[in-house]
């Protein structure tokens, strides 16, 4: 069993999250790997896993808490740690689920902050015959034992507190401390680092990471990346135990800052993060797993790795597509591998090959939302509507699962349910300019062309620039009886890159003017062909 503290002088620089994405990581490698949130006072590893893992707490929702104050207040040790240890079960049925120590009921139980507070932590660390070492010790042996993980993963407490201290001292074979770059993480992590490296019994690696760095988009800003981290290196008198520590960073991404999801093996499009997970996971892990007996199994997911990993960053489309099939070849039970080469498949309108891939990883992944609204999308391109809407079912995550459903049912001709799924998604997410231009569809389509324009006015002053709104609105002209409006507005529609596949819904509106020259000119000004806009 390897043990590997994860520590933060202060919070807020993804310590946590990148624990996260290491774990699942080794979980999708087979690996057996438990987790313990020593962060207890600011609890809820757990949750970092609420979209791709389902969190089963052990019978009463214990933890760590539980577990410290039956001994420190109680004198009781358990003979065993398995009434703390709950589980995360992937949603993917192919990889490993994780054990976890989570820090116990902290969300619905008062219990827990009162054990919290009343901990005698001083008579386990300082009294005349201390046992907190030994107490943890235990711990950790009885973690061995009892659930035999390859990895024990630790989430630390952040400052400098005795929970540090076990974390970081006692219990770990590698230390991974983030920071980002503010005088207080310099002055606390400087402190941290040294008191380490000087220790006598100092056996644990360790491998510091400055984190949220802004990706550098010239030559200059990279030179200027790299003598901040010399600066950070300087830091730590490395003269001691060089050995000891190495570095990386992790740059900033814009998406975390919205909905704080694992990011290691995404599988909704590139994403520079994305790579700086994987290189770290490498850093720390690839000693240990690269040993002459590792199984087969792990060197062929490896191998298949790569390749995904590098189609995420090839913007040829045919390249990506053959490394993706290439990785589907080596190892084929990886959802995220059918995901991205659906997603290309679609792209190129290639619907029943995009239909195979969004099935399979559905198939391995039935809980991925995602997947769900690329088989609606697919489904419905090749006119099957009701089975699109066997994968969109109420409630929904995002918005834009309200307007895949109501293009669908609009589609199917089922109007009333279309209207009040808009209406639905609108009441969330009042300023979401494409569900208001798929009600002004809605509205040209039952002929209330008064509330279409009202809806479409609104969409085009959240997103002047988006051509289709004003197709949509020349549309309604049109149908309204204003001629010029409808030119006017159709090549402002054109001029923003609207293209016959984007109007061919809407072709009995455009049947009214086939034959009328001036449509016939503006299509050839932007080189469009009527064939494709009428074609059956």
């Amino acid at each position: 069993m390897k043990t590997i503290t994860f520590y933060s002088y202060k919070g807020g620089v993804g310590r946590s999250l990148a624990l996260s994405n290491m774990a699942i990581k080794l979980s999708q490698l087979g690996k057996k790997v438990c987790l313990i949130d020593f962060d207890i006072e600011a609890p809820g590893l757990q949750y970092k896993f609420s979209n791709d893992y389902k969190y089963e707490p052990v019978a009463g929702n214990k933890g760590l808490v539980d577990h410290i104050y039956k001994f420190s207040n109680e004198g009781v040790l358990n003979d065993s740690i398995q009434c703390i240890v709950g589980h995360l079960v992937p949603k993917n049925r192919n990889y490993a689920v994780i054990d976890i120590i989570s820090a116990g009921d902290f969300e619905n139980d008062d219990d827990y902050w009162k054990k919290l507070s009343v901990m005698k932590w001083s008579e386990m660390f300082y009294s005349a015959k201390p046992k907190g070492t030994q107490f943890f010790l235990d711990l950790k042996a009885k973690i061995q034992k009892e659930i035999k993980p390859d990895y024990l993963l630790i989430d630390s407490r952040t400052g400098i507190t005795d929970i540090a201290g076990i974390t970081l001292k006692l219990l770990a074979d590698k230390v991974v401390i983030l920071a980002v770059n503010n005088e207080e993480n310099k002055f606390g992590t400087k402190k941290v680092v040294n008191a380490l490296l000087k220790a006598d019994n100092h056996e644990a690696k360790i491998h510091f990471v400055l984190t949220r760095l802004p990706y550098p988009d010239s030559p200059l800003e990279k030179a200027e990346e790299s003598d901040l981290v010399k600066k950070w290196r300087d830091q730590f008198n490395l003269g001691l135990n060089s050995a000891f520590i190495t570095f990386s960073s992790i740059y900033s991404d814009r998406g975390l800052q919205k909905d704080e999801s694992l990011k290691i093996n995404i599988t909704k499009g590139s994403e520079r993060i994305t790579l700086d997970y994987q290189k770290l996971f490498s850093t720390i892990f690839d000693e240990t797993l690269n040993v002459e007996n590792e199984d087969s199994t792990i060197k062929i997911i490896k191998e298949a790795d790569e390749l995904y990993e590098k189609s995420l960053t090839e913007e040829d489309k045919s390249k990506k597509l053959k490394l993706l099939t290439d990785a589907i070849e080596i190892y084929d039970k990886k959802p995220e591998y059918y995901f991205e080469r659906g997603l290309i498949y679609l792209n190129i309108d290639d619907f029943k090959s995009a239909l195979k891939d969004f099935e399979k990883s559905y198939e391995q992944q039935p809980d991925d939302d995602f997947t769900k609204y690329y088989l609606a999308i697919v489904n419905g391109k090749l006119e099957r509507y009701d089975k699109a809407l066997e994968y969109l079912n109420d409630p929904f995550r995002f918005p834009q699962f309200y307007h895949i459903k109501s293009t669908i049912l609009i589609l199917n001709k089922q109007y009333d349910e279309a209207l009040n799924i808009i209406n639905t998604g609108l009441d969330l997410y009042p300023d979401e300019d494409y569900l208001l231009n798929v009600r002004a569809e809605l509205y040209r389509i039952i002929g209330e062309y008064k509330k279409g324009f009202e809806d479409i006015y609104k969409a085009i002053e959240i997103a002047p620039n988006t051509g289709i709104y004003f197709a949509t609105l020349a549309e309604l002209n049109l149908l309204n009886g204003e001629a010029s409006d409808f030119y006017l507005n159709l090549n402002l529609a054109l001029s923003k890159g609207v293209t016959e596949k984007d109007i061919k819904n809407a072709k009995d509106v455009y049947e009214k003017v086939r034959t009328d020259q001036k449509f016939i000119d503006l299509l050839e000004r932007y080189q469009l062909q009527q064939s494709k806009i009428f074609e059956e």
